[in-house]
C-alpha cells in the first residue's frame, strides 16, 4: 500500500510542476530539401516538380519557399548529417 501512495504522490508532484508546451512559429525561413543525388536525375526531377507545385500554392505562407539543394558525390549519411547541421 505504501508503494501506491508514494507513486501517487510522485505523479501528483510531477503534474503540479509540469508546464504546457508552447508551439513554435514555423517556418522562420525557407525550407531546404536536401537531395543526395546528382542534379537532373529522377529523384531530383521529382523533388523539383513537387517543390514547384508547393511554391505555386504558397503552402508555407509568409513569403517562404521550399528550396531544393543537391549534395551529390557523397555518401548518403553525409547528406543526412548536413541536413541535421552536424
Amino acid at each position: 500500500m505504501t508503494y501506491h501512495k508514494t507513486l501517487t504522490a510522485a505523479l501528483l508532484a510531477g503534474a503540479a510542476f509540469a508546464s504546457p508546451a508552447m508551439a513554435q512559429d514555423f517556418p522562420t525561413g525557407d525550407v531546404t530539401i536536401i537531395v543526395p543525388f546528382a542534379p537532373g536525375g529522377a529523384v531530383d526531377t521529382t523533388n523539383r516538380v513537387i517543390v514547384e507545385a508547393a511554391n505555386e500554392r504558397d503552402l508555407l505562407g509568409g513569403g517562404y519557399e521550399f528550396v531544393v539543394e543537391n549534395i551529390s558525390n557523397t555518401i548518403h549519411n553525409v547528406s543526412a548529417c548536413v541536413g541535421m547541421g552536424t
